[in-house]
């Protein structure tokens, strides 16, 4: 039998902690970067992780854009 906690823990695993970035949000950090602006600085700006924004940056570089997949 699982206890309380270790369903807890494996639950809190599959929770987002914080909402998607929404476009705009996303083609102002693009800006940003572009502006010479550190990734750091971008993820204290929209208070997300580096490794997020960096991400962010990747997919707008191979892909143009940063919407969403459908």
């Amino acid at each position: 039998m699982a206890t309380q906690r270790g369903i807890l823990q494996e639950l809190n695993q599959n929770v987002r902690r914080r909402p998607n970035m929404t476009t705009e949000e996303r083609n102002k950090a693009v800006g940003m970067s572009a502006g010479g602006a550190a990734v750091k600085e971008i993820a204290d700006h929209f208070r997300r992780t580096p490794q997020g924004i960096r991400t962010l940056l990747k997919k707008h570089f191979h892909s143009g854009t940063t919407q969403d997949k459908p």
